[in-house]
């Protein structure tokens, strides 16, 4: 049985369309899409998929941390994860980052990734400034609930990640790029 994982996307005056899209088509098969949008016209997502829940937030200009927040507390799957409406990923990256989870019972599990801004093939993710983005790991939901996401400054991602880390969690690293950061 393949554990329900949630994807918290998140976007401002970008199109969700294609995120959405790509979410749909990964090829884990049990997945919850929660979307926050800001300024963006919800009427054209009527008839998406019953997968999708759709969250008209104001922009609060913290790079979407609010919305993380939020959609933390509305997650309902074993895992979580955070997907920005202008990133990319590999049609597998649910498949690989929830099996891995599952199989080394682990709570956090990262990937390298590409970045568009970058001129490198590969980013090699590591647990330190300069190699994770919000968009490269997938952690188990308890453990995202419990520390929150507290902060709504640029650098967010990292306490979060910091604050997951003195929670002493089992962390998983896998050596593919699954994803491409905007």
């Amino acid at each position: 049985m393949n554990p329900l994982i949630t994807c918290i996307i998140t976007c401002y005056e970008n199109d969700p369309t294609e995120i959405i899209q790509a979410m749909l088509n990964q090829t884990y098969p049990n997945k919850q899409l929660l979307v926050f949008c800001s300024d963006v016209d919800m009427q054209s997502f009527t008839n998406q998929d019953s997968q999708c829940e759709f969250f008209d937030v104001p922009n609060r200009r913290d790079w979407g941390h609010s919305k993380r927040a939020m959609g933390i507390a509305f997650a309902e799957g074993k895992y979580v994860c955070f997907v920005n409406a202008d990133d990319e990923y590999e049609p597998n990256f649910l498949e690989i980052m929830g099996g891995v989870l599952e199989k080394e019972k682990a709570d956090f599990a990262y990937c390298d990734f590409k970045d568009k801004t970058i001129d490198f093939d590969r980013v090699a993710a590591k647990l330190v400034k300069g190699g994770m983005t919000s968009g490269n790991f997938v952690v188990k939901s308890d453990k995202a609930k419990k520390v929150g996401w507290q902060h709504r400054v640029y650098a967010s991602d990292w306490y979060f990640i910091r604050d997951l880390l003195k929670e002493r969690i089992d962390i998983v690293y896998v050596p593919y790029s699954l994803m491409t950061h905007n």
